[in-house]
């Protein structure tokens, strides 16, 4: 191979790379708003955000909050979106935030941003009132969520195999039949032989017993037909949700169906300040569980937003969805037991 090739091959090796990396923002990054001091340690797997966020107010150091997050990156728009599932601590005056971020294209250590509380929307993160935001790359390495007895991304859980040796079979020689040197007795027809008692016992399936898999729904058809987006990715140690799903600030007729690892559990909801309350205990042949919001209409203001306020053992979550007639808002929860 000639130099000239070699020195392209190099670098367009490192173009690949540097593309690759410039679009995971892993790390810990620190910024200031009007009055506040702001540091967001993010964790970044494929298009996955999770981490926690820490602020105080500068005059005041101990009014204070730590809040884990969950996101995701969009490929196309080139923007991270962070929600604020839950306070780790709090000093009673903070509420969860919607962080919207992008690169600074002049500095790759420098994110853009704009953040707004939860109760005002996503729309508002755009809109006036927004705070602007500018982070700076730390070169500390980012912390694990604290207070969580599982990594921010958990690992796959593998299944083991017991292998056991197998047994050798001995060549067991077989015993000579002996000769019969008396005549059989004969037998009393009138006499009924004996019938040995079976002692495994035998469950016979009738038709009835055999479930036929049922066709999918006209519904199911169409919520599989949009595009499934992850919005909240959350690892459980505990195999029963509560939910109490609510509309997300103003109640404009909002409806939905919601579906359980794609099975329909209630369908054509009208979201209100009033819950829909529901239980579901996970189906134990998985340990990935997909909540799926699935919008009926946009309501009067678009899109389909809804608040969904999860029991997970004694943890609470407060998770936000936001769904359209092309795409659905999936709520995913790994199951890790303790």
């Amino acid at each position: 191979m000639n130099t000239l090739v070699k020195n392209i091959l190099l670098v367009l090796t490192a173009f690949l790379s540097t593309a690759a990396t410039a679009q995971n923002i892993t790390g810990l990054w620190k910024g200031f708003l009007p009055g506040e001091y702001l540091e967001i340690n993010i964790q970044q797997k494929g298009n996955e955000l999770c981490g926690y966020t820490y602020d105080y107010e500068i005059n005041s150091p101990a009014d204070h909050c730590k809040a884990n997050f969950t996101g995701r990156y969009d490929p196309d728009k080139k923007i991270w979106y962070l929600n604020g599932t839950s306070f780790l601590e709090n000093s009673g005056t903070h509420v969860l935030m919607r962080i919207i971020l992008w690169r600074d294209p002049d500095d790759k250590d420098q994110l853009l941003g704009k953040l707004t509380l939860q109760s005002r929307g996503l729309l508002s993160l755009f809109g006036a009132g927004a705070d602007d935001l500018l982070l700076t790359k730390s070169s500390r390495t980012p912390k694990n969520t604290p207070g969580l007895s599982f990594p921010c991304f958990p690992e796959p859980q593998k299944t083991k195999v017991n292998k056991k040796t197998p047994q050798k079979q001995e060549d067991k020689k077989a015993a000579p039949v002996k000769p019969i040197t008396t005549a059989p007795k004969p037998v009393n027809p009138e006499t009924p032989k004996p019938v040995a008692k079976d002692t495994v016992k035998k469950v016979v399936v009738t038709p009835k017993q055999v479930e036929t898999p049922k066709a999918p729904s006209q519904l199911e058809k169409l919520m599989t037909s949009r595009k499934q987006n992850t919005q909240s990715r959350i690892a459980i140690d505990v195999d029963e949700l509560n939910l109490k799903v609510y509309d997300n600030g103003t109640v404009d007729n909002d409806t939905v169906s919601i579906f359980y690892n794609g099975r329909l559990l209630l369908s054509h909801q009208r979201l209100s300040e009033k819950p829909i309350e529901l239980k579901i205990k996970l189906d134990p042949s998985t340990t990935q569980h997909a909540i799926t919001m699935f919008a009926e209409n946009l309501g009067s203001i678009p899109p389909n937003t809804a608040l969904i306020v999860v029991m997970a053992g004694n943890k609470r979550y407060e998770l936000r969805s936001t769904a359209s007639l092309e795409e659905n808002a999936v709520l995913v929860f790994d199951y890790v037991p303790k």
